[in-house]
């Protein structure tokens, strides 16, 4: 009878202990979850280091070339200083003003003022960003339409 009562008590013990485990897990996985989703980003991040820096052959706002010099650097140094946040959000197009960039490589990306979204479209991915600071790149955004 007493080992019948310890191994219950075991047994029950175990399952008690997997449960918590399981728990914790679960807690683990939610909390790194929500701290990916709450991720600061740069431009610099997303697009894998762009040398902005280089002679830029074309800047390109709705399919219209940038050619001010001034007006193209504002525009880089408003995108450069973005800080973004991952969106599970998609605009429609026609909501967009879409930019296009080449440096050392070609870069496109939407430009959502009202949503303040961006969506990046690289070679690799496709993915959308909230912008938590695009005053900067909207103004220089609007100056130049």
């Amino acid at each position: 009878m007493r080992k019948r009562i310890f191994i219950t008590i075991s047994v029950l013990a175990v399952v008690i202990g997997l449960m918590a485990w399981d728990v914790y897990e679960n807690n683990k996985q939610e909390a790194l979850a929500i701290a990916k989703a709450q991720k600061i980003h740069t431009v610099s991040d997303i697009l894998k280091n762009p040398d902005f820096n280089v002679q830029i052959t074309t800047l390109d706002i709705n399919n219209v070339a940038v050619e001010n010099e001034v007006q193209q650097k504002r525009i880089i140094h408003a995108l450069a200083n973005l800080k973004l946040q991952e969106s599970k959000n998609f605009y429609p197009w026609e909501q967009a003003t879409r930019v296009d960039i080449k440096a050392d490589k070609e870069y496109s990306m939407y430009v959502f003022e009202k949503e303040k979204n961006i969506f990046f479209m690289t070679g690799e991915h496709s993915i959308s960003y909230d912008i938590v600071n695009g005053e900067n790149l909207f103004e220089a955004l609007k100056d130049n339409q």
